[in-house]
């Protein structure tokens, strides 16, 4: 009874070692942030070279067929005026017009500036011109139906517009580092404006990847010994994830600088100088990946461990957005845009 007692308790002993080392090995989960190689930069020029050919030709396309529209047009409207032999109608009706002086006893003045869509001198072309849509079923609405309809709707045409522009920006704006930067990454858009001097001005706005950065490293400096266990196993996880996702756009912006350095500035005096920033990019994003591992681990092993996490993030961007611009300046210098 004593050695099965004893085989009993060294059963528990091992179970209860094993749920300890489960339980231990779950909540220290190990995050080992990604660096970026040559090999990931390699792999992107590939698809670097067929974007810009992509682009290259959506770019003639959209002109040739912009251009035949609009010689297309012009010999239609040629044609009609000056070749096809039929009577021109002129653009004044005196005898519309003298009705309608006599009707409403208006000046001619009163007469064109009025509403063009009920009478007077342009309402045969204005109902031309201007379907009436609302009398189809927009009218017969009850009001703030039509309210709501309208507000739907606008919003869509300036969605629409908006879509648009960028699409055009996308396909016709030189395709320099910071058009790839706003176009073909989420760090952020580069836009111009003017201020009330005419001062063109220039802004960088974040992107979500890049704020969601920011707002996880001020967390991670939060953490101490009252932060729960899972609250701080979820704070880590957040920015490792957030890191990664900067982490993926960075290989793709580098191979577009090199595949430019290649296209644009092969045997060009300042391809050295050019070059660095490329360089330094990748020197600077590696730096930055064992700053913050170091930190994450530190914390792990250690809640009250202090950590400089927003400092570091803030150093990190403003040197990535310093090697973007002095990259684009050179650039912009020496003409070099595809």
């Amino acid at each position: 009874m004593n050695v099965h007692s004893k085989t009993i308790s060294f059963f528990l002993a091992v179970l209860l070692i094993a749920q300890t080392l489960c339980g231990a090995s779950g909540t220290q989960q190990s995050y080992t942030l990604k660096r970026i190689t040559n090999s990931d930069v390699n792999a992107k020029i590939v698809d670097i070279e067929k974007s810009i050919k992509r682009n290259t030709y959506l770019r003639y396309t959209l002109l040739g067929v912009a251009g035949a529209a609009f010689t297309g047009l012009m010999g239609y409207n040629f044609y009609n005026w000056f070749l096809k032999e039929t009577p021109a109608e002129p653009f004044i009706n005196i005898e519309e017009l003298e009705q309608n002086i006599n009707k409403q006893d208006l000046s001619l003045d009163e007469i064109a500036s009025n509403n063009r869509g009920h009478f007077g001198l342009f309402k045969k072309y204005w109902d031309n011109m201007v379907p009436r849509w609302y009398d189809f079923g927009y009218s017969k609405l009850p009001g703030p139906i039509r309210f709501v309809v309208s507000t739907i709707g606008s919003i869509y045409v300036w969605n629409s517009f908006a879509s648009l522009q960028r699409y055009v920006d996308n396909v016709f704006k030189p395709r320099t580092v910071k058009w790839f930067v706003t176009m073909q990454t989420r760090l952020g858009t580069f836009w111009e404006f003017y201020d009330v001097n005419g001062i063109p001005h220039e802004k960088f706005n974040e992107g979500e990847i890049v704020r969601g950065l920011r707002i996880n490293a001020e967390q991670l400096d939060l953490i101490d010994e009252d932060t729960d266990v899972h609250e701080k196993e979820q704070i880590i996880r957040m920015i490792s994830s957030s890191y990664s996702s900067l982490i993926k756009e960075l290989p793709g912006l580098i191979a577009f600088m090199n595949h430019t350095i290649e296209q644009k500035m092969k045997d060009h005096e300042r391809k050295s100088e050019i070059e660095s920033f490329a360089g330094f990019m990748m020197i600077d994003a590696n730096t930055f990946c064992k700053d913050l591992q170091t930190m994450i681990d530190a914390k792990q092993n250690n809640s009250q461990e202090k950590t400089t996490a927003v400092t570091c993030v803030s150093t990190y961007l403003n040197k990535l957005l310093h090697n973007i611009n002095e990259f684009a300046r050179v650039a912009q210098e020496e003409d070099v845009a595809f």
